[in-house]
């Protein structure tokens, strides 16, 4: 033997770093653990079940929107023929069913305590929940409208592939402001922001009060699919322009909200 080696040292350091190893171990399996408990993941249990199908009421155009009713336990959704249909109960039974347009499709639905909003292309319909209509909107800055966002209980923003933001006063059916706009798709809140997207992949952060323009994300560079803002985070995912063909954009865009990248 070398009378140079010690094998008592040499043993104490593999027992030591066989420890480190179990600890790392130990410490990875946990991890995962609570990360498969939070997300899901490894998992071969459903996250959601599907409770039954609903038949439309008109089974030769498709579904543009859906709005859970946020006073009343209704389910409200929108057609391509103009109709706007509520269900309720777990067994999803029809309550009402009524036409907003007869030319155009219902872009989205938003409710309040009186009753359902209803936007078109080019008019926004408010009516109480069993179909009677309390009035109609229309006007020439109107002329695309795609998404529209509540302000207030009295204000609501009407946006589209349009020239302008829409800030109308509901009470009397006034345009407040009109805002300059290359268009917009999509509105999200931030409790610091009013995000608003348009389908060439920008998203235009808004003051939520004075809706002047504070930053702009260029999120894709091609045309922006979705986003949505939780916390101090916006995600968001698009199609890219790659040697003049639109891909899809294989990551999602993640932007803190705080630094503004």
């Amino acid at each position: 033997m070398n009378p140079g080696f010690n094998s008592s040292k040499l043993e104490l350091k593999s027992l030591k770093n066989l420890i480190d190893f179990i600890h790392f171990s130990l410490f990875c399996n946990f991890s995962l653990s609570v990360f498969e408990q939070n997300f899901n993941i490894g998992n071969s249990d459903a996250e959601y079940l599907e409770l039954g199908t609903i038949p439309s009421s008109n089974i030769s155009c498709g579904l543009t929107t859906v709005k859970f009713d946020s006073h009343e336990e209704l389910l409200w959704t929108g057609n391509q023929n103009g109709y706007v249909t509520s269900y309720y109960s777990n067994n999803m039974q029809k309550y009402t069913s009524f036409r907003v347009s007869q030319t155009e499709m219902v872009h989205q639905i938003e409710t309040n305590t009186q009753g359902i909003f209803a936007l078109t292309s080019t008019s926004l319909r408010h009516q109480i929940r069993r179909g009677i209509p309390k009035f109609t909107y229309r006007s020439k800055n109107l002329s695309d409208a795609l998404c529209m966002f509540s302000l207030s209980p009295t204000r609501i923003l009407l946006a589209g592939h349009q020239q302008h933001l829409i800030d109308l006063d509901l009470e009397t059916l006034n345009e407040q402001q009109l805002v300059d706009s290359s268009g917009c798709a999509i509105i999200r809140h931030h409790s610091r922001f009013l995000c608003c997207g348009d389908v060439n992949g920008c998203i235009t952060l808004r003051d939520p009060i004075s809706l002047h323009e504070e930053h702009k994300l260029m999120t894709h560079s091609a045309s922006l699919n979705d986003f949505d803002v939780q916390g101090n985070y916006l995600i968001s995912c698009g199609f890219s322009d790659i040697n003049g063909k639109l891909a899809v954009d294989r990551f999602l865009m993640v932007y803190d909200m705080r630094m503004l990248r």
